[in-house]
């Protein structure tokens, strides 16, 4: 009798070949927003992304910061605002590619799109299904949406109807491989406005903190990369650009120095940092004079090279010696601005010499002026060092020796021009 049964194959495990992301799938930043690159690693066509932090923390600026990295990039972006005009983005966009030239911000211009006649997110999809129509074969299809902000005037949590259209129009641009950025508005306990739902439906959130004149930009989830990993510090500049903040990682400034009597140089280190969110600026300077130490930092401030206390946390020390004299002020001074501009100081350079409020550098007491030039005399420095020190005391050190090269200097300023021969600061009080 014939089994109308049919034989069963024996079961085969198969592994899945995984297929490589190619570079025609991702959307890269490079430029005006590579921070977003930064927080995310990659970034995939279709990718929903929602930014979401307060008032005021700049969430706009990263957004257009994206358009203008896309349009120099050739790449197409359609920005819908709920809550500006088109006329107040187009300015705000003007202002933002402002170090950009004519051509160039005619170019990105050409790649932008400015939509504000979209008051409520359920007529997105619709509208988005018109233009993909429209642009069928044109050669115009868009690269990245950017809906500024997704809540509009204000969205109940409850709008479950409401909510369904935005997870279409999720759906819609991922089958047509649109990125999506997205602002949210946030409530008073500090999380992302709507249901779970939402947080759920998208591929990753950036949360936007402000403190003081920082951002710090949080990957709160990432789909597709890491997410929780430390905050990206954001500077930003008056007209409401954002770039990557150097100091995040403070690196250390080294100058070196030399206390007449003391013996060998010492080394003088200053590492200067943005604080941590949530965290004030501080001066740290254990078995140092720290009322002395704050106001000379606080002096340097007067220069136009944008340091400040008030930005900065700072860490001072002095390695070799215990004690602390007022001519430390011109080593400490140059290894701050040193670990500020993260520029080295050249080993060779030895500095000593005080500095008063107007950042004048002050004569050498007689006692020290005579037993820097016994140092001198006795070969304490290694040949071929380079002396900086008050010009008044030139004429103390300038016959001791031929194997020390001598730089006198009247102010701060005369000081950071020899030691970086390509700056010239100027005191805010002469501009």
């Amino acid at each position: 009798m014939t089994s109308i049964v049919p034989a069963v194959k024996p079961f085969e495990s198969r592994i899945p070949e995984v297929v490589p992301m190619q570079e025609d799938d991702l959307l890269t930043f490079t430029s005006e927003a590579n921070f977003l690159s930064s927080a995310l690693t990659t970034i995939s066509r279709g990718e929903v992304i929602l930014a979401t932090g307060k008032a005021g923390v700049c969430k706009t600026s990263i957004c257009l910061m994206a358009s203008l990295d896309a349009g120099l990039q050739g790449l197409r972006t359609l920005i819908v605002t709920t809550e500006m005009s088109r006329e107040q983005i187009l300015n705000r966009i003007l202002q933002l590619m402002d170090h950009l030239s004519k051509r160039k911000q005619q170019q990105v211009l050409s790649f932008i799109e400015i939509e504000d006649r979209i008051t409520e997110p359920q007529m997105l999809s619709s509208y988005l299904i018109r233009q993909f129509g429209e642009r069928s074969g044109t050669g115009q299809m868009l690269d990245l949406l950017i809906i500024d902000s997704l809540h509009g005037s204000g969205i109940c949590p409850n709008s479950s109807k409401i909510y369904a259209k935005i997870y279409q129009l999720w759906a819609l641009c991922r089958s047509a491989k649109l990125t999506v950025l997205a602002t949210t508005h946030i409530t008073k306990s500090n999380q992302m406005a709507g249901p779970s739902t939402l947080a759920h439906s998208c591929d990753a959130i950036l949360h936007i903190h402000a403190g003081g004149e920082t951002r710090w930009l949080s990957t709160v989830k990432n789909r597709n990369g890491q997410a929780l990993g430390e905050p990206i510090p954001l500077k930003m500049a008056r007209e409401g650009k954002l770039t990557i903040n150097p100091h995040g990682k403070p690196l250390t400034g080294i100058a070196r120095t030399i206390l007449p009597g003391a013996g060998s140089p010492s080394e003088v280190q200053v590492a200067l940092g943005i604080p941590k969110l949530g965290e004030r600026s501080k001066i740290s300077c254990p078995s140092l004079p720290r009322g002395q130490i704050a106001q000379l930092l606080k002096s340097i401030g007067q220069m136009s090279l944008g340091f400040s206390t008030e930005v900065f946390s700072i860490e001072v020390q002095v390695v070799g010696s215990e004690v602390f004299r007022k001519s430390l002020h011109l080593p400490i001074a140059l290894a701050a601005l040193s670990s500020f501009l993260r520029r080295p100081v050249a080993s060779a350079v030895i500095s000593l010499g005080e500095i008063d409020l107007n950042l004048r550098v002050r004569p050498l007491p007689d006692p020290v002026a005579v037993a820097l030039a016994k140092e001198i005399e006795l070969e304490s420095m290694p040949a071929g060092s380079v002396l900086i020190l008050p010009k008044a005391d030139l004429k103390e050190v300038a016959d001791c020796t031929n194997a020390v090269h001598t730089l006198g200097v009247e102010t701060l300023s005369d000081a950071v021009e020899r030691v970086w021969a390509d700056l010239t600061p100027i005191p805010r009080q002469c501009r």
